[in-house]
């Protein structure tokens, strides 16, 4: 009988410390904010904000006319960062309108191309401000002559290349004011696609006048007897009081591109994410200039892989000179302009093996594999949605560890122990102690209650409502007795806990 007794007690205390060690744990499990690592986590944050529509300034066009420049921003939905790593994707195009191509579908050649859009989904995901950005559009590929076709492509992405400073100059003012869009101005990438990668190249490597007025393929030298400028006369750069509009409205080249919208803060960036990208001549790339990281298809129909002559789609005919992904990443190498950093991280499995360049091999992948489209397009005729996914997937493997270490980024939690603090200072829980309900609120933020699991002092759950999207949530006694309660409030940017007395 004794020793029934003491069998006894040795299960019970048993027990009770298997009950202590479980709460131990529970509260373990409730102390810790649940976040992935920004940046590298593709779902770091579950949900995404776009603030559609933003005008960030205003310029002449090709035809003339005075039309507002827009931008798409994408915003991890509740992030209490105040600055972000910021990636401007530019669409492509070719720098004509959407649409006005009838070869080409109507979703192509817009900041809303579905591209665009899961990029800088996927980017904003990941804990980035991400931009799609649109700029000026305009320019004759069915000019008569070879000159006139090269003019009319250096001036459409000289104006772009404003378009984009006056772009990165708005960010700047905004980071230094209200600061709604959270940029950290000292970690901006701009990318692109096709034209847009041309764009993103040159706001980089096209900043001196002298780049443009010593090459001969960037000047007027044909003499046309009418309505064409002195023989010599840059391409860019035009000096004439009142220019055909046909040479499109053209700002005084300045270096470090300060005309456009926006004067004041300054608008370089730290990184090019060049994607079918060229420049319009190795020369222009200098050593100091932002690092270019390149994807490029070796069968692309559109802008070569090396340097060659870029044709006009459909007609075939030559345009100018550029030089692409490779020859691009080659000079980039020579002058110094790729980090150490990155030089050493080579995941490409070919012969031609240059880091901070991923080739897209086959013949059917040299255009866009990473885009579709509302309708058949003959540059990317294999074109699917879930072909183009995979590209992405692919896509963001390469560029982001090599854009963090350029960069620089924190790929720590999303909530480090600052962040909790601050998570910890917008969830209120009250009244406190309580004897009806508890309210459950969070002010000040973007910040959404998605749900509440409450437990009590031995860490058995009692309570939960999930599946929400609220600012304020009540919780109701519903016969709990008196004690010491744990609220588990859990939010789009992670969970943390809150005592709670019922009376």
């Amino acid at each position: 009988m004794h020793v029934d007794y003491i069998c006894i007690l040795h299960q019970t205390l048993f027990r009770m410390k298997k009950s202590l060690l479980v709460f131990v744990a529970a509260l373990g499990t409730l102390c810790q904010v649940h976040a992935q690592n920004r940046y590298v986590s593709p779902n770091a944050f579950a949900n995404v904000a776009i603030d559609t529509s933003i005008v960030y300034g205003s310029a002449v066009n090709f035809l003339g006319q005075t039309q507002p420049l827009v931008m798409d921003v994408y915003r991890p939905a509740g992030d209490l960062a105040t600055r972000r790593a910021t990636i401007i994707m530019i669409h492509s195009g070719s720098f004509l309108p959407s649409g006005s191509s009838p070869t080409a579908p109507t979703s192509w050649g817009n900041r809303r191309d579905s591209a665009m859009v899961e990029i800088c989904t996927q980017l904003a995901r990941r804990g980035f401000t991400a931009i799609s950005m649109t700029h000026r559009l305009g320019w004759n590929p069915a000019a008569t002559t070879q000159e006139r076709r090269a003019a009319g492509i250096i001036q459409a992405v000289y104006r772009a290349s404003q378009d984009l400073r006056a772009g990165i100059r708005f960010l700047k003012l905004d980071a230094a004011g209200a600061n709604l869009y959270k940029v950290d101005t000292n970690r901006i990438t701009v990318g692109g696609s096709s034209s847009g990668a041309y764009v993103a190249i040159h706001g980089s490597a096209l900043n001196k006048a002298s780049e443009v007025t010593s090459l001969p393929k960037f000047r007027f030298l044909a003499g046309e007897p009418t309505n064409y400028p002195p023989i010599g006369t840059p391409m860019i750069n035009q000096t004439n009081a009142t220019p055909p509009a046909s040479w499109g409205g053209l700002a005084p080249f300045l270096d470090g591109f300060t005309a456009g919208s926006n004067q004041g803060p300054g608008s370089n960036y730290q990184l090019v994410w060049s994607i079918g990208g060229a420049v319009g001549d190795t020369s222009w790339i200098e050593a100091g200039e932002q690092p270019i990281i390149s994807m490029h298809g070796p069968a692309d129909p559109t802008t070569p892989f090396v340097t060659a002559v870029v044709n006009v789609a459909g007609t075939g005919n030559a345009i100018v000179e550029v030089s692409g992904g490779r020859d691009v990443t080659v000079k980039s190498l020579a002058v110094g302009n790729i980090p150490s950093s990155i030089t050493g991280v080579n995941d490409n499995p070919l012969a031609d093996t240059l880091p901070a360049l991923k080739r897209f091999l086959g013949a059917a992948n040299g255009f866009e594999p990473f885009n579709w489209y509302n309708g058949a397009f003959a540059l990317n005729p294999a074109a699917s949605k879930s072909r183009a996914l995979l590209y992405i997937d692919t896509m963001m493997r390469y560029f982001i560890p090599r854009a963090v270490r350029v960069l620089n980024l924190d790929t720590s939690s999303v909530l480090g122990v600052a962040d909790e603090q601050t998570l910890a200072s917008y969830v209120s829980v009250f009244p406190n102690p309580a004897t009806d309900y508890v309210n459950v609120s969070v002010e000040g933020t973007d910040l959404m209650i998605t749900g509440y699991r409450m437990f009590d002092a031995t860490g058995r759950e009692v309570a939960r409502k999930l599946n929400q999207r609220e600012k304020l949530i009540s919780l109701s006694r519903d016969g709990l007795g008196k004690g010491l309660y744990f609220v588990q409030v859990e939010t789009d940017r992670g969970m943390i806990k809150k005592k709670v007395m019922l009376d």
